[in-house]
């Protein structure tokens, strides 16, 4: 499954529950054939991540917690769409 289509249907699930679980603002970081040369990794909201472009398998989709350690945070912003996101993320 690509991560496109995992954010489609973490989103289409929430959409059916209404349960605030994922919603299109949740961040989360997409990552395509890690350890390899053409390796991508992408943090962003689950519907910036749906509009991103991560190549050919294998994907993997981490939805990050609510209250994330400063240092991941900083090491996050290397790869996220939008930097500020990840503000509100620091505990």
């Amino acid at each position: 499954m690509s991560i496109a289509t995992a954010c489609e249907q973490l989103l289409e699930i929430e959409e059916q529950k209404q349960q605030g679980v994922c919603t299109a603002e949740t961040v989360a970081v997409g990552l395509a054939r890690v350890g390899t040369d053409d390796e991508k990794i992408v943090a962003g909201t689950l519907e910036e991540l749906k509009h991103v472009d991560f190549g050919g398998p294998l994907h993997s989709l981490i939805i990050v917690g609510t209250n994330v350690h400063e240092l991941e945070v900083d090491y996050l912003r290397g790869f996220s769409v939008n930097e500020k996101l990840l503000d509100g993320l620091i505990m």
